[in-house]
């Protein structure tokens, strides 16, 4: 049960605009759920003012410590989480993180219970609260940038100075995109928002077999699931989704092909550690590599990345590095020999008010209702501490959070 819900000032540098909840939508909770009270916690850079909270019926205040859920969207910095509570935001944890390996230690230590968006699912091991489609809109949007930037000396509107996607829309029409090529990578939330921006913009969707075979005197771009992306090692497998995200080892990238024609990447896959990079530096230092323009959603840094370019994070305010292969160096973005790069981890925040309202009504229709149920296994399958331990759907983590080289890693810092 829930009589208390918080929701946490966003503390991690670069500050999030982004809410869990709306203000709307904590007005609907507490009507629905008599005797449910929200608080929130001061914040001058959230998408939504105060004074929208209050007039919602929700109570500002600093000290959190009596709510039974503490709400936020990014991870919670070290010096500001509270011991024995119960906390939802994304840890980026439970893919053995390194850089975030101390948080998870440290909420363990201070007998917290994390249950953490990116796990909860439905009884269909569907996903039900991401900001991925968001993701992906802003991403394909700053891909188009990048290249306008680069190619027209054309600088559009970026993303934050709109309040609204469906305002910034109208800035998409009438570019000039001459005969460019733009793959996308990956065919889920994150893809379907990357998709939405190349057909918002005009560019003409064409299948990958064209894309690879066929003359056009206009932009195009394609869409690449797994089987287009990688292929098996051994004749005797057959590719199947199943088979490729059970046993990724078995197959190996089918991207040099895509590589050789294309001129803009928007990388927008769920990349799984086991699983092949889409292309190795070697492949970047071939002369047979068109790409000038990553958009690297995704976001994993290497060397632990899909793509090996991805050397560092960017920011909203500087949102591009370049990088020269052949010397594996980063150089000023937009120089002529150098690859442009961009590799924003917090994307949505560009589109907070949108981001929030989308991310706010999942979470409200699929995810609070289970709290108050008195077994719930989407929780349950989202929790991934409670009492001082990893929860059994989570002991996979055991050697991340106990190993020798770890505890090391953290003894050093």
């Amino acid at each position: 049960m829930l009589n208390k819900i918080g929701i946490l000032r966003e503390e991690k540098q670069p500050v999030d605009k982004r809410s869990p909840l709306t203000p709307s939508d904590c007005s609907d909770l507490m009507k629905k759920y008599k005797g449910l009270q929200i608080f929130a916690q001061h914040c001058k850079e959230r998408c939504f003012k105060d004074e929208e909270f209050k007039a919602a019926g929700v109570i500002i205040q600093e000290n959190l410590l009596d709510c039974d859920l503490l709400l936020g969207v990014k991870e919670v910095p070290l010096h500001c989480l509270m011991p024995s509570r119960r906390y939802m935001f994304f840890s980026h944890t439970i893919k053995r993180q390194l850089h975030n390996l101390k948080l998870l230690q440290t909420i363990l230590d201070l007998n917290i219970e994390l249950i953490d968006y990116e796990a909860l699912e439905n009884a269909k091991g569907e996903r039900v609260v991401a900001f991925g489609y968001w993701a992906g809109i802003v991403g394909a949007y700053n891909a188009i940038w990048m290249t306008q930037k680069r190619l027209y000396k054309n600088t559009i509107q970026r993303l934050f100075e709109f309040e609204t996607y469906e305002q910034a829309k109208e800035n998409l029409k009438g570019l000039d995109f001459g005969q460019l090529k733009f793959v996308i990578t990956g065919t889920g939330r994150v893809g379907s928002g990357a998709a939405q921006v190349m057909e918002d913009a005009g560019i003409r969707r064409v299948t990958p077999e064209e894309f690879l075979t066929t003359s056009f005197d206009e932009a195009i771009f394609t869409q690449l699931g797994s089987s287009d992306m990688f292929v098996p090692k051994f004749k005797h497998i057959q590719f199947s989704r199943e088979e490729f995200h059970d046993k990724p080892l078995n197959f190996k990238s089918n991207m040099e092909a895509y590589t050789q024609v294309a001129d803009v990447l928007i990388n927008a896959i769920y990349w799984d550690p086991k699983a092949p990079q889409l292309f190795t530096m070697k492949d970047m230092k071939k002369s047979s590599f068109k790409i000038k323009s990553i958009a690297d959603i995704t976001c994993d840094i290497a060397p632990e990345s899909s793509i090996p370019s991805t050397i560092k994070a960017t920011t909203i305010p500087q949102p591009v590095f370049g990088f020269l292969p052949l010397r594996e160096k980063m150089v000023e973005p937009f120089t002529k020999s150098a690859i442009d790069v961009m590799s924003i981890p917090n994307l949505p925040s560009e589109l907070p008010l949108d981001a929030s309202k989308h991310f706010s009504e999942n979470l409200c229709k699929i995810v609070i209702p289970e709290f108050f149920k008195e077994d719930s296994a989407m929780l349950r399958g989202a929790r991934v501490t409670k009492n001082k331990q990893l929860t059994p759907e989570f002991l996979y983590l055991e050697s991340y959070v106990y190993d020798d080289i770890y505890r090391a890693s953290r003894i050093k810092s």
